[in-house]
């Protein structure tokens, strides 16, 4: 009886993975009947069925998979289920990913797509991580290159997803009052977004400032997807603040696993506020000079690692973000800092930092000449 009953619940289980996946499978495909409807002037259908002929057949693209086996009989590469080549080929890097696809007949697909992609743009960084290229369908659109701009649209269109059927990873760039409709149907589950700042110089005080509320504005507009692998904030030159008013509703809805302030100082208003990123695991301060406040560190009930790069932060603050890992998470367990260049004075504060931490339980590790990491023991 117990048997019996341990044999239901792993079918059930087995079972509702199975609808998991083919759910996902029908999402995608919708979404790519619409951006195809969508060049073709058709208006997008909420429902697979509805953009199906009546006498059609509803036939997947991977219904069926055939087993290859070797003149000996022996399975080969091909014969494993499409779902794990797939994801063999999500490990395979940019230099060997054409070798395997002439390879493996299995992965001609990618090839293809990646040709057709290389032909309309100079893409270099394309595989397991894609970057978008910064077009909107509508610039310098004429009726008399339709077909050509269409067909570079597709391109891409296509590239994307083979880089989501392979779990791959989209990079996306971001600007100021840009609408990210026009993007969607090319966004995948895995994302990682680059927002450009536009930096306001004010005239007495030559203070350069940017305003976190442009970047939760276009982070509002993506749909909800799986897990952005990272985001960027990037305003090299300016202080970021938040204004009172600005609505943070975007990080309370997305899931982001990394997050990068590329800034030369940051505020308490937009500290304050990253409690609420849901799974942060892992802060980046990039070339920020001034952080006021370290209260994330206890905060973010999630975050595990915070990294600064050069440069490093003043003394006065060094000691504080001492004091603040006194009180941090327990699930915070590193703290990195990474230079570009072993100066000496780099060196003397990789020395002088590891004399400063064993008394409140952490130890300072080198990685290298260029890396410290503080580590709680």
């Amino acid at each position: 009886m117990m048997l019996a009953r341990d044999s239901l619940t792993n079918e059930l289980a087995s079972l509702r993975q199975q609808n998991a996946e083919l759910e996902r499978r029908l999402a995608n495909a919708l979404a790519d009947i619409n951006t195809l409807r969508c060049m073709l002037k058709a208006p997008p259908v909420k429902h697979i069925e509805h953009a199906l002929l009546p006498e059609s057949p509803i036939i997947s693209r991977l219904n069926y998979h055939v087993a290859v086996t070797s003149a000996s009989g022996k399975p080969t590469l091909e014969s494993m289920p499409e779902e794990v080549l797939d994801r063999i080929a999500s490990f395979v890097d940019a230099d060997s990913i054409m070798q395997l696809s002439h390879a493996v007949r299995y992965y001609k697909y990618i090839s293809t797509a990646m040709y057709a992609l290389k032909e309309d743009y100079n893409a270099d960084e394309d595989w397991p991580e894609f970057v978008l290229p910064e077009f909107h369908p509508l610039d310098n659109y004429h009726d008399d290159n339709e077909t050509f701009y269409t067909e570079k649209i597709f391109s891409v269109f296509t590239y994307c997803r083979v880089i989501q059927r392979n779990h791959g990873v989209l990079n996306v760039n971001l600007y100021p009052g840009w609408a990210v409709d026009h993007l969607k149907p090319f966004f995948t589950s895995n994302m990682s977004v680059a927002f450009h700042f536009r930096v306001d110089e004010h005239f007495l005080t030559l203070e350069k400032t940017a305003c976190i509320g442009s970047a939760l504005e276009a982070l509002k507009g993506l749909p909800r997807i799986e897990r952005l692998m990272r985001v960027e904030l990037l305003a090299p030159t300016a202080t970021l603040y938040a204004k009172p008013n600005v609505d943070w509703s975007a990080l309370e809805n997305l899931r982001i696993g990394s997050l990068g302030l590329h800034a030369a100082s940051v505020t308490d208003g937009v500290l304050d506020k990253l409690k609420f990123v849901q799974g942060l695991q892992v802060l980046r301060f990039m070339q920020v000079k001034i952080v006021t406040s370290y209260d994330f560190m206890r905060d973010c009930a999630d975050l595990e690692e915070v990294v600064f790069i050069l440069p490093f932060l003043h003394v006065d603050s060094m000691s504080r973000l001492r004091n603040a890992l006194k009180y941090s998470s327990i699930k915070l367990q590193r703290v990195t800092f990474s230079s570009l260049d072993a100066s000496f004075e780099i060196q003397d504060f990789f020395t002088e930092s590891a004399t400063i931490l064993e008394d409140i339980g952490w130890k300072c590790q080198t990685v290298d000449e260029f890396t410290t990491r503080w580590e709680r023991m």
